[in-house]
């Protein structure tokens, strides 16, 4: 796969493509991050090197999920809990400090990770 770019006047959107240019599917347990592209806020800041985008797949998020749930008593959304997933398996990676923004509910999730848990 490829990073298939293009630019408007105001601004640029990254999406998932093939070797063709064809938009690919995307697959993510979390339902909002299941598009397969990115905003322009974010593509532009990758390009100008103020973040580096990282990925972190279902295994991951379910691993921060349960570990933010049964230390802090916190439901993460799905959506979150790629980052605290991310976090957790790469500490070396940030420095001494990383702040997380964690938003949504995960009671909302619940159904969802119990499926794929087979709970």
């Amino acid at each position: 796969m490829l990073w298939n770019g293009w630019r408007f006047a105001w601004c640029s959107h990254k999406n998932i493509a093939g070797s063709f240019g064809q938009i690919l599917e995307s697959y993510s347990i979390a339902a909002g991050l299941d598009y397969p592209g990115v905003g322009p806020e974010l593509a532009y800041l990758a390009e100008i090197g103020r973040v580096e985008p990282q990925m972190a797949d279902d295994k991951c998020a379910l691993g921060g999920f349960k570990m933010l749930s049964q230390l802090e008593g916190i439901i993460p959304a799905l959506e979150s809990a790629h980052a605290i997933g991310y976090v957790l398996n790469n500490p070396e990676t940030l420095g001494d400090m990383a702040i997380i923004n964690v938003s949504g509910r995960g009671d909302k999730d619940l159904a969802t990770v119990m499926a794929y848990e087979n709970i």
